[in-house]
């Protein structure tokens, strides 16, 4: 008899194991990882994190990723279940385990969220970002032919990611009366450094704001054409409430000559709404000559931390480990507040950044001065030259860090530009291979 009981395989049949997860846990998973895909969107534009910390926190995404793919059919339904909420995290959760497995119904559905939310297409391209270009491959190859212009946008931008050419397609997209799928094209091309393809964006630059009309500028910059046409077209985009004028900012000054740079700055401090942009601005360009004036807007609440930012920036000091910082002002809020009658909603832009204290900074700078040459642009107190950038891109801030990816990418248009929102192990890799 003992040995008849022994004949039974050691482990459990495919419906003993489905029976024994654990539903909660398991949901539990799906609302993590949407959450902290959300927290690692946010983080890869924040002051404060290192590439380091982005990649401890892709491991807390891909454990629950993780814990989802082993849930097997509980897993999917509960992702994708957690889909009714419209929110780009539970959709990056689903889309992962749809296109690893490519299983048609999984795919199916994924497709159908994205056809009534196009909006959620960024989190679906995140999604093919996280996984190897080799397990992705297939499932771009199919929505690259797809007949929906939304479909063909995110295969776009997840070749894009992975900084693979996707070839005709491409060419095809930067035409297409589609203007989402035209506008990633665009930024697709300055991606990958296509260069020969400036000119054919270059005809969608036109006299208005439009997204298309920045988003073409934008690129054409990035590929090495930098006139007139294209500068004004940053220029307006930048003094505009437009939520792409902080890209249309970094590129500006970047393409501008400094004495042109100079000037725009100056006609900015001197407006106070837009003093704001003066001040980021001196840190965009990083000429240690006008070092003293931030000190100065450091004295400012609502300037003070941005100003810090850009001293940082330009000198390389971290104001926390050398104690340059302040405590907040109790006082100053900014943000959402508690107040059920503040009409502001807007994040704090400046959330993460110390609060810098300008006698302390003076006598910093009173004593090394010296060191800093003027009107020689600087990077994390480094001249902007390419070692120096790669320098940046593997110790520097996340903020420090897609400065240094733009500025090598201008100095090298045909050449890739680093993603410095790929997940961190990969990036890691690529910087020290």
């Amino acid at each position: 008899m003992a040995l008849a009981m022994t004949k039974r395989p050691i482990g459990f049949r495919p419906w003993e194991i489905s029976a024994m997860v654990n539903t909660e846990v398991v949901a539990q998973h799906a609302e993590d990882a949407a959450f902290l895909w959300f927290s690692r969107d946010r983080a890869v534009r924040t002051p404060h994190y290192y590439l380091k910390d982005l990649a401890r926190l892709d491991e807390r995404v891909e454990a629950n990723i993780d814990g989802l793919r082993v849930a097997g059919g509980v897993g999917w339904n509960l992702a994708s279940e957690a889909l009714k909420q419209e929110g780009p995290g539970e959709l990056f959760a689903a889309a992962v385990l749809a296109f690893e497995t490519r299983e048609r119904q999984r795919l199916d559905t994924i497709f159908d969220t994205l056809g009534k939310n196009p909006s959620l297409g960024r989190a679906a391209i995140s999604a093919l970002g996280w996984m190897r270009f080799e397990d992705a491959k297939l499932v771009l190859n199919e929505l690259v032919r797809s007949a929906r212009p939304e479909l063909r946008q995110v295969a776009i931008g997840g070749y894009a990611v992975h900084r693979v050419n996707p070839g005709d397609p491409l060419r095809d997209a930067l035409t297409d009366a589609n203007a989402d799928l035209r506008i990633r094209a665009f930024q697709a091309a300055a991606e990958l450094g296509r260069t020969e393809l400036a000119y054919n964006i270059a005809r969608h630059i036109g006299v208005d704001n439009t997204p298309s009309s920045f988003w073409a500028a934008w690129s054409v910059a990035r590929l090495g054409l930098r006139g007139y046409d294209v500068t004004e077209v940053l220029r307006r985009t930048a003094e505009s409430d437009a939520s792409y004028a902080d890209s249309a900012l970094q590129m500006l000054l970047r393409c501008l000559s400094l004495p042109e740079s100079d000037e725009w700055i100056s006609v900015m401090l001197k407006d106070p709404k837009r003093q704001s942009l003066g001040v980021q601005g001196i840190g965009i360009v990083g000429d240690p000559a006008r070092v003293s004036e931030l000190i100065g807007y450091m004295q400012i609440e609502a300037l003070s931390r941005a100003a810090g930012e850009a001293f940082s920036t330009i000198t390389g000091v971290d104001l926390k480990y050398f104690d340059l910082d302040r405590p907040k002002t109790e006082s100053f809020e900014a943000g959402p507040t508690d107040n059920p009658e503040d009409a502001g909603v807007a994040m704090d832009q400046d959330e993460g950044l110390p609060w810098p204290a300008p006698d302390l900074v003076r006598k910093w700078w009173d004593k090394r001065e010296q060191e800093f040459q003027p009107r020689v642009r600087r990077l994390r107190g480094k001249p902007i030259e390419p070692a120096n950038l790669i320098d940046a891109l593997k110790n520097g801030y996340q903020r420090q860090r897609t400065a240094a990816a733009l500025e090598l990418a201008l100095l090298r248009p045909s050449d890739r530009l680093f993603e410095v929102r790929a997940p961190g192990r990969r990036q890691h890799e690529e910087l020290h291979a």
